[in-house]
């Protein structure tokens, strides 16, 4: 999958999909927590975008790295329920 940055990206990445965010000429930090921690391949510069994405689509050993760095990557259990319980704190203390 390619994109830019949104969680479209991280949901491939749960997803354990080949990942790319395509962000050439970035002139900020770069947001996607996939690209820092190594599961999703980020490209900064213009001239890398075709090798990247070529090199992920035809280079079987490229690909299987990329899937044996999502295969660490899975959701924290229990996240959903610790974001509802926060969302009710929070309509609570706003209804009292």
């Amino acid at each position: 999958m390619t994109g830019m940055n949104s969680v479209l990206l991280m949901e491939a990445c749960y997803l354990r999909c080949v990942t790319a965010s395509l962000q050439p000429g970035l002139r900020r930090a770069d947001v996607l927590p996939t690209n820092r921690t190594g599961q999703s391949r980020p490209i900064y510069e213009p001239g890398a975008i075709r090798p990247v994405i070529e090199e992920l689509l035809l280079d079987d050993g490229a690909r299987a790295a990329a899937r044996e760095e999502l295969e660490a990557f899975a959701p924290v259990p229990g996240a959903a329920r610790r974001v509802a319980d926060v969302a009710y704190q929070m309509l609570g203390v706003m209804a009292g």
